[in-house]
């Protein structure tokens, strides 16, 4: 079976499953295709789902949610993939009152709480960051959160820099999830209920914007070697992800 080169893979029960290939990064090369993706919940993917996922590669799976929303919608791998949870917050979300727990999660403010993620979660998120790359030895890896935006978002900002990926094509990657995701959030934007948090659903530009300036302000790569993510494993994700052209 023949596999091109897409951006994003064509799943009907997971909507913002996006392969993180095609940008332009150090020296000139580019990110290499059906190798490492993004992608929101997968726990409703059917076996023919997976069947599509294996068939371009796929060999391992890193849940960035929460061990509550882990455990309430579990994601059931077939066969010949592996499966490693490893949220970055400390904090539980609970998908009965997102309202309240993801208000919370996020410091009421994407922006905010993105940075949040950052400044006080670095060894959480270098142990993900660690499973993704060595998981990366195997074949392709998909790493995931509930709607693929926020911690999804941040994790794949932080590989994009780390790739020498510019700053605008990190910010435009992040913006498409609103609209991939828009058709299966309509009830929660459209009910009453969400209306003080109705911003934590979209990805306006200015959110990861304000982070990957703040990637400068903390000197993102430093923290990351500081925190257990030394230049080995930097070697390692470039030798992994990027090609020449």
């Amino acid at each position: 079976m023949d596999i091109y080169p897409a951006k994003r893979i064509n799943l009907k029960n997971a909507s913002n499953f996006r392969d993180l290939g095609g940008f332009y990064g150090d020296g000139d090369r580019v990110t290499r295709w059906n190798t490492l993706f993004r992608s929101d919940r997968l726990d409703l993917l059917t076996g023919e789902e997976w069947k599509t996922l294996k068939n371009m590669g796929l060999k391992k799976v890193v849940d960035l949610r929460s061990l509550s929303e882990s455990r309430a919608f579990p994601v059931n791998v077939p066969e010949g993939v592996s499966y490693k949870n490893c949220p970055i917050q400390s904090e539980q979300i609970d998908m009965r009152n997102i309202k309240t727990s993801a208000g919370k999660a996020f410091s009421g403010s994407m922006r905010e709480g993105y940075r949040n993620i950052v400044d006080n979660n670095m060894l959480l998120i270098v142990r993900a960051l660690k499973e993704i790359v060595t998981g990366l030895e195997s074949g392709g890896v998909v790493f995931h959160c509930t709607a693929g935006k926020d911690r999804t978002g941040i994790i794949a900002a932080i590989i994009l820099k780390i790739l020498g990926v510019c700053d605008e094509d990190i910010i435009a990657d992040y913006q498409v999830s609103f609209t991939y995701n828009k058709k299966n959030i309509g009830e929660f934007l459209n009910n009453p209920e969400f209306k003080g948090i109705q911003h934590l659903f979209r990805s306006d530009f200015e959110n990861m914007e304000l982070l990957t300036e703040h990637f400068y302000t903390v000197d993102i790569i430093k923290k990351l070697n500081e925190n257990g993510f030394d230049e080995r494993y930097i070697s390692d994700l470039k030798r992994k992800m990027l090609t020449d052209t």
